[in-house]
């Protein structure tokens, strides 16, 4: 599986894609799961420098669905140390 968000501008950069979170798991969701997390933002998302983050969600119980694997991955990179691009 793998899921991808973007992150879009608002007004005049609202086409532009200003982060991407991508969650790499199993195809078979059976029990619990670990997902692989990945994140790039650009400098427009929050005036900080591009940078980039990677995680783990270890454990996932796929019972839970779609949207608390992505909030847990969210989670996952507050916690991140982002490194300059």
């Amino acid at each position: 599986m793998i899921l991808t968000v973007e992150v879009h501008g608002d007004g005049e950069e609202r086409h532009a894609v200003v982060a991407v979170v991508r969650i790499l798991g199993p195809n078979k969701r059976a029990g619990r799961s670990d997902y692989a997390v990945g994140a790039v933002k650009a400098d427009a998302c929050d005036g900080g420098p591009a940078s980039s983050a990677g995680c783990v969600v270890v454990g996932h119980d796929n019972q839970q669905g779609l949207w608390a694997l992505l909030e847990h991955a969210c989670a996952a990179l507050r916690k991140a140390d982002f490194t300059a691009l």
